[in-house]
């Protein structure tokens, strides 16, 4: 089972999240939500999740700051944003965000990005037992 954070500034987008993507299908557990980035370090201080979804702009802190304060986290992020400025993607690009979605987001969307967190997940994994077992 992969854990969770959600942190969206916007109420009704991280309800939507929740009543629409099948999280219990894809091995995933919800274990925190926040409203900005503040809490949402917070919560990925608590939890210690595997994927994040985190809005860019939020009030107190900003997904740009939020990255900044993660440090060495093996965190898979994905961005969802409703700016669609370069700007923006060249730094997510630039941090290794997994996925840079603009809103409107729809499920299909974000259920292929967590998919593909998953992936990268899956294939660190094996990875490092290979690398482990060679040592």
């Amino acid at each position: 089972m992969y854990s969770l954070v959600l942190i969206d500034d916007e109420y009704t987008f991280l309800e939507n999240l929740k009543t629409h993507i099948p999280f219990d299908d894809l091995k995933i557990k919800l274990v925190g939500c926040a409203a900005n980035g503040v809490d949402g370090l917070k919560c990925i201080e608590t939890f210690n999740p595997d994927i994040v979804i985190c809005d860019i702009n939020m009030p107190l802190m900003s997904g740009v700051e939020l990255l900044n304060h993660l440090g060495e986290r093996k965190i898979k992020l994905i961005f969802l944003t409703a700016h669609a400025d370069f700007k923006y993607a060249k730094l997510a690009i630039s941090y290794g965000v997994v996925e840079y979605l603009l809103k409107p987001v729809f499920p299909p969307d974000i259920i292929k990005a967590l998919r593909k967190c998953i992936k990268l997940i899956t294939d660190g994994h094996q990875n490092m037992s290979a690398h482990q077992i060679y040592l």
